[in-house]
């Protein structure tokens, strides 16, 4: 099921004034149908890495402002910031996709060998955060997100992985969950 936004008529049309949101509209849309041609001919053949990346990059188109997370959840030093707190509305979409990245960190750290990736820590911390701030952002009885109790399930996935920065990760998941 694509967006209604990807499938519009006007996202290949010539005398559509050139704007940011008309530009974001087509490139989101080249993007979307080349991960659907992808999906097709690659996805079931190819490793959970890969699969990890592929699923992310569907959650960057649906919510660009993935990378702006880290901050908001007190990453790296940096201090939550209430103005913003309230400020990106992720979609159920987004959320489903965040879930599929998790899914496919967990197989490729259950395959653990020495060609894991290396963004696989990125992509699992962002896509936690991005399942945290939808809680954050939803009322007490939408449950679709799973609550901040699911949140340590990203945490848990990011901790089995080998690199130094998932420590940091796990930790700032550690306090969203609390």
């Amino acid at each position: 099921t694509t967006p209604k936004r990807f499938t519009s008529s006007t996202a290949y049309n010539p005398f559509v004034p050139l704007s940011s949101a008309s530009e974001r509209e087509r490139v989101t849309t080249l993007f979307e149908g080349a991960l659907r041609r992808w999906k097709k001919l690659f996805h079931h053949q190819t490793e959970c890495h890969i699969r990890a990346l592929y699923h992310f990059t569907l959650l960057r188109l649906q919510f660009p402002e993935v990378s702006d997370l880290p901050s908001l959840a007190g990453y790296g030093g940096y201090r939550r910031s209430i103005y913003t707190q309230n400020r990106y509305a992720i979609s159920p979409e987004a959320v489903e996709v965040a879930w599929e990245v998790l899914g496919e960190v967990e197989n490729a750290s259950i395959t653990h060998d020495r060609r894991m990736a290396i963004w696989l820590p990125i992509v699992a911390f962002l896509s936690g955060l991005t399942v945290w701030h939808y809680d954050a952002t939803r009322k007490r009885s939408d449950a679709r997100s799973g609550g901040s109790r699911f949140v340590k399930m990203f945490q848990s996935a990011i901790l089995q992985l080998p690199w130094p920065c998932c420590a940091d990760m796990a930790s700032t998941l550690e306090k969203l969950s609390t």
